[in-house]
C-alpha cells in the first residue's frame, strides 16, 4: 500500500467514526431543540440566549487550549513520551480550571446586570447564574474530550460527547418539561448532559487509552509552548464563538424572546452543514502534523479530495435545506417557527461556503499560523457586529441571518486565501465540476416537483430527499464524478463501520 493510500484510508476511517458518531450527536440534538422548541418561541428564546452565554463562557474558560492539546498530544504521544503527555494535560487541566472559576463566579455575580442591562428581562436571572455554576464542568469536559482526539480515539470522544451528552440532555429535557420547568429545565438538562459527557470522558481517557494518574509527570516539561501556541487561538475562539452567537444576543437586545427562538430554529438547522466537515477535519489535523512537508504528493491528494468531499455530500444537504427551508420548519418545529425560512435559507449559503473552505483553517493551525487566524476571526467578527448593529434593528432575524452570512463566506475566503499562499495548493480540482453539474441537475427536478405537489407532511418531505438521492447519485455515476481516491474513502469508511470486510 502507498504512503498516499495509507493517509487517505487512515482519514477515511477516522472520519467514518466522527461521521456517524456526529450524525448520532446532531440526531439527539435536533430532537432536544424539538422538545424545547415546543415551549413556544418566547422561553425557547430564553434559553437559546442563556445557551449562547454558557457556550461564550467555555469558549474563554478553555484558554484556547482545544487545538493545542489535540496537536501536542498527538506530537508527544508519536514520540512516545508519556510522561510529557501526563506533564501537558496536567498543566492544562490547572490553569484552566482555575480560570473557568473566576470567570463563573463573576458571571454568577453580575447575572441580574447581563439580564435587565442587555436583555431587558428578569426571567434570565436565575438561567444565566445556573449556567455560570457549571461552566466550569464545561471546561474539563473539553481538555479530556481533546485529549482523546490527540491520541485518535476518535470513538472514545463519539461515545462521551455525540451519545452520552446529547441522549441526556433529551431524556431529561422531556422529564424536566412535562414536570413543568420550562427553560429552567431546559437548561438544567443541558448542563447535566455535559455533565455527564466529563464523567465518561475521563472515564475512557484514564481507563481506556492514558492514565493520568498513574503516569508519572515530567516535572522539567514546560507547557509554556502549548500556551504560546494557545494564546491567540483564545482570543481566536472568543471571537469565533462572538460570530456563531452574537446575532442570537443582538436579536435578545433589539427584539424580543419569541424572534430570538424564531431564529434560534433556523440557526441549528443552517449548523447541520457542520456535521460532515467536522468529520473529516477532526481527523485532518492530526494526519496534518505527520507531513515534514505541504509540497508531498501524499498531502495535495488528501486535501483535494477532502475539499471534493465536503461539496459531494454538503452540497446535497445544502440544496435539500433551500428547497425545503419552509416546510422542514413547519413540521419539526411548528407553524410560528416557519417564519424563519428565509433566514434559513440564508444561513445555509454562509455555512456551506464556509465549511467548503475549512480545511484551510486545519493548514493554518498545522503551520502554527495561530495569529493569522485570530486576525482572521476579528475581522469577521467585527463586520458581523456592524451589520447586525445596522441590519438588525431594520430587518429583525433577516439582517442577523445577512450579517452572519457574510461573516462566514469571508473568514472562510481568508482561510482559503491564505491557505493557498503557503502551500501554493488549489484544493479545487476539475471533477468538482461533475458534481456541481450532478448537484444541479438533481436539484432542478426536485424544485420542479415540488413546486407542483403538496409536500407540507414529513412523509412527503422523505420521499422528496430520496428522490433527489437517486437522481443525484446516478447523475455523479453518469459524469463520472468518482475516482480512485474517492473509491478508497468510501470503502475505508465502510470497513471502519462496519459495512464492508477490510481488504
Amino acid at each position: 500500500m502507498s504512503t498516499k493510500e495509507k493517509v487517505l484510508k487512515t482519514v477515511a476511517k477516522g472520519a467514518g467514526i466522527a461521521f456517524c458518531g456526529v450524525m448520532i450527536s446532531k440526531v439527539f440534538t435536533y430532537l432536544f431543540r424539538i422538545v424545547t422548541a415546543h415551549l413556544g418561541s418566547d422561553a425557547y428564546g430564553l434559553f437559546s440566549i442563556t445557551l449562547a452565554i454558557y457556550g461564550i463562557l467555555g469558549g474563554i474558560t478553555v484558554l484556547g487550549t482545544e487545538m493545542g492539546i489535540i496537536r501536542f498530544v498527538s506530537l508527544l504521544n508519536e514520540q512516545n513520551q508519556p510522561d510529557k503527555i501526563s506533564a501537558l494535560i496536567r498543566h492544562a487541566l490547572k490553569k484552566t480550571f482555575s480560570f473557568s472559576l473566576i470567570i463563573s463566579s463573576l458571571t454568577f455575580i453580575f447575572a441580574e446586570t447581563i439580564s435587565t442591562g442587555i436583555f431587558h428581562d428578569t426571567r434570565l436571572i436565575p438561567l444565566i447564574q445556573l449556567a455560570s455554576l457549571f461552566a466550569p464542568v464545561n471546561t474539563l469536559r473539553k481538555i479530556f474530550l481533546n485529549s482523546l482526539l490527540g491520541f485518535k480515539k476518535i470513538y472514545y470522544e463519539t461515545i462521551a460527547k455525540a451519545i452520552t451528552e446529547n441522549f441526556v440532555k433529551l431524556v431529561l429535557s422531556i422529564i424536566l418539561l412535562y414536570l413543568g420547568f420550562n427553560a429552567f429545565g431546559a437548561v438544567l438538562a443541558y448542563i447535566l448532559g455535559v455533565t455527564a459527557s466529563t464523567i465518561i470522558a475521563f472515564y475512557l481517557l484514564e481507563k481506556k487509552v492514558f492514565s493520568l494518574i498513574n503516569t508519572k509527570p515530567d516535572k522539567s516539561y514546560s507547557a509554556k509552548p502549548l500556551f504560546v501556541y494557545s494564546l491567540p487561538l483564545m482570543f481566536s475562539i472568543m471571537v469565533y464563538l462572538v460570530i456563531l452567537w452574537i446575532d442570537t444576543l443582538m436579536l435578545g437586545y433589539f427584539e424580543n424572546a419569541s424572534t430570538v427562538g424564531i431564529y434560534n430554529a433556523a440557526l441549528p438547522t443552517a449548523q447541520v452543514l457542520m456535521v460532515f466537515p467536522n468529520a473529516l477535519t477532526a481527523i485532518f489535523l492530526p494526519v496534518l502534523s505527520t507531513f515534514k512537508t505541504f509540497k508531498e504528493e501524499e498531502f495535495i491528494s488528501l486535501y483535494k479530495t477532502i475539499t471534493k468531499w465536503i461539496i459531494l455530500v454538503n452540497g446535497a444537504f445544502f440544496l435539500l435545506m433551500i428547497i425545503f427551508s419552509k416546510q422542514f420548519l413547519n413540521v419539526v418545529f411548528g407553524k410560528e417557527y416557519a417564519l424563519g425560512s428565509a433566514a434559513l435559507v440564508i444561513l445555509s449559503i454562509g455555512y456551506f461556503i464556509h465549511f467548503l473552505l475549512i480545511p484551510g483553517n486545519n493548514i493554518l493551525l498545522a503551520l502554527h499560523h495561530t495569529k493569522l487566524i485570530f486576525l482572521n476571526n476579528v475581522s469577521a467578527a467585527l463586520i458581523n457586529f456592524f451589520l447586525n448593529l445596522i441590519l438588525i434593528p431594520k430587518y429583525g432575524i433577516i439582517g442577523a441571518s445577512i450579517s452572519t452570512c457574510i461573516a462566514l463566506i469571508i473568514m472562510g475566503i481568508l482561510m482559503l486565501a491564505e491557505a493557498i499562499y503557503f502551500t501554493r495548493v488549489n484544493p479545487f480540482s476539475s471533477c468538482m465540476i461533475n458534481v456541481s453539474i450532478a448537484l444541479l441537475i438533481a436539484s432542478s427536478v426536485l424544485w420542479v416537483i415540488v413546486s407542483r405537489f403538496n409536500f407540507n407532511s414529513t412523509f412527503m418531505i422523505i420521499i422528496g430527499a430520496m428522490m433527489f438521492g437517486v437522481i443525484y447519485l446516478l447523475t455523479l455515476f453518469i459524469t463520472r464524478s468518482f475516482e480512485d481516491n474517492d473509491k478508497l474513502i468510501f470503502y475505508s469508511t465502510l470497513s471502519k463501520i462496519g459495512l464492508r470486510k477490510n481488504q
